[in-house]
């Protein structure tokens, strides 16, 4: 998956990410290499709300909305 990705959206691409754009090429390879690639479709759930952060998440292409749980309903409070 990682080498479809860097084929179809070229290492410059990285580069223009507001995320990624000070690192160099070594840098921004070495963190697809390293890091964890998803892939997701509408309604996926990535993470559920009060969960504990290890990390980051950045999103490479598309967006993610983000909800919070109120009064017994998911409320949608962000789209990135």
């Amino acid at each position: 998956m990682l080498i479809l990705l860097i084929r179809e959206l070229g290492i410059a691409y990285f580069n223009n990410l507001s995320t990624f754009g000070a690192l160099s090429d070594k840098a921004i390879n070495e963190l697809l290499h390293n890091g964890q690639i998803l892939q997701l479709e509408q309604g996926e759930v990535l993470c559920q709300y009060g969960m504990e952060v290890t990390g980051f998440t950045i999103v490479l292409k598309g967006n993610v909305a983000f909800y919070k749980h109120f009064s017994g309903h998911d409320v949608l409070t962000k789209i990135y």
